[in-house]
């Protein structure tokens, strides 16, 4: 399986109010490929965080065009994962972990 380095590791607050946790990452073309086939939905475990999150395989929503930040994708290379899950904090001790996608090959 092929792991993803995350980026950036962030706690968002959705439509109700709750915060989730955020993922960047930077996707290759099989990646973008995955994504758009399971309609950006998907299964993904992260690990190396030192958190409450490794190990735990997560759902998340995967985003390559951020409305709200227009052109954000073309800028920067990254895509965002907002992760269906409690917000638990930061990783620990300055990693941000990696994150592999159940299904990709």
């Amino acid at each position: 399986m092929t792991k993803y380095n995350i980026e950036r590791f962030d706690g968002i607050i959705n439509v109700k109010n709750n915060t989730l946790p955020m993922i960047y990452i930077k996707p290759d073309l099989d990646l973008l490929e995955f994504f758009k086939n399971n309609k950006n939905v998907v299964s993904c475990q992260i690990d190396g965080t030192q958190t409450i999150y490794d190990g735990k395989i997560i759902t998340g929503i995967v985003n390559t065009n951020n409305h709200s930040r227009p052109n954000f994708f073309e800028e920067t290379g990254l895509c965002t994962v907002s992760l269906w899950s409690d917000w638990h904090g930061y990783p620990k001790y300055g990693s941000k972990g990696t994150v592999v996608f159940s299904g990709l090959k």
